[in-house]
């Protein structure tokens, strides 16, 4: 546990180095100034706070005010110090929030006990976040394939609309049907299925991510969750707009006849082909124009060297 210890008086921070340095469980950290503090604090690597209320620049309930306000709701475990005659401080220190009241000098079997307690409250509310976080994750996928169900479609459509709203930028939705994938799943299995449908989703994400074009890259991500949710290739392709009308045709026939690979390879093929031939048309093109650029550099260096020669000849 990440333990910060704040007070202003030395004596009372070497002494909390000695109750805290034999204790492996403990990661603390010891700090005399509240702006630095802060600073820590706002890097949210601190479990557990030890706070001096008594100190000159800034005591320490104006200090537990102020990393409420950075933190908002999250609960940052506080323990407050302050000597047995402040009575008044104690109580202020408890409507602050703060989780417990240690009387200085401290003593070490009621501070370590403090933090067991601290430190077993933490644990629990990390397993509570994180049992939370997976039963958001279960209502949004599906728990097999990884996939957005349903639910978690509707939650990104909103958030896409609302972001289009707000920033007036157009929105796309591309839906895609895999074909025969019912035969599929019924002839093959549920686990094939689910499988299959994980390599089709990967498959379109490295597809994106080749892309090196911003808006093929997104249009093929739209399209992988849409494959992801069980629709069709082919459709998605042609909603897009992108896509060449041959390449959307030869992903229907691969899809109709089960050999899409075969079909995207031969599509592959054709385009590398036709760029390669773009490129020999080109250099083609520019040859003669380099030529002619080349041949009037070369001129001009050879008038350069020569015209002084001739000039000097008619001065003789």
């Amino acid at each position: 546990m990440r333990v910060l210890v704040v007070d202003h008086n030395r004596d009372d921070l070497d002494r909390m180095d000695q109750i805290l340095e034999d204790h492996t469980g403990i990661d603390y950290r010891l700090c005399d100034r509240p702006d630095q503090a802060l600073t820590l604090l706002n890097k949210g690597e601190i479990d557990c706070l030890l706070l001096d209320i008594h100190m000159p620049a800034m005591d320490g309930l104006q200090m537990i005010q102020k990393v409420r306000e950075l933190q908002g709701g999250t609960w940052l475990p506080t323990l407050f110090m302050a000597s047995a005659e402040d009575v008044k401080s104690r109580g202020r220190a408890l409507r602050a929030q703060g989780d417990a009241m240690l009387t200085k000098p401290i003593e070490p079997e009621i501070l370590l006990n403090q933090l067991q307690v601290i430190e077993r409250l933490v644990k629990a509310q990390a397993e509570l976040k994180a049992a939370k976080d997976r039963v958001e994750q279960i209502a949004r996928e599906d728990d097999l394939t990884g996939i957005l169900n349903r639910r978690g479609i509707e939650q990104e459509l909103h958030q896409a609309l609302a972001l289009s709203w707000r920033f007036n930028t157009p929105m796309s939705l591309l839906l895609i049907d895999v074909d025969r994938f019912r035969a599929f799943n019924e002839a093959q299995g549920v686990q094939a299925g689910d499988q299959a449908l994980k390599m089709i989703r990967q498959a379109l994400g490295s597809a994106a991510g080749a892309a090196g074009n911003r808006l093929y890259y997104d249009a093929i991500k739209l399209i992988q969750d849409d494959v992801a949710t069980g629709q069709q290739l082919q459709f998605s392709m042609r909603a897009s707009g992108l896509f060449p009308n041959m390449v959307v045709q030869m992903v229907s026939i691969g899809e109709e006849s089960g050999a899409l690979d075969e079909m995207l390879h031969k599509a592959a093929n054709h385009y590398e082909d036709a760029v390669d031939k773009s490129v020999d048309n080109l250099t083609s093109l520019m040859e003669p124009m380099i030529m002619s650029f080349l041949g009037v550099v070369i001129d001009g260096l050879v008038i350069a060297m020569y015209l002084p020669i001739f000039q000097m000849g008619s001065v003789v």
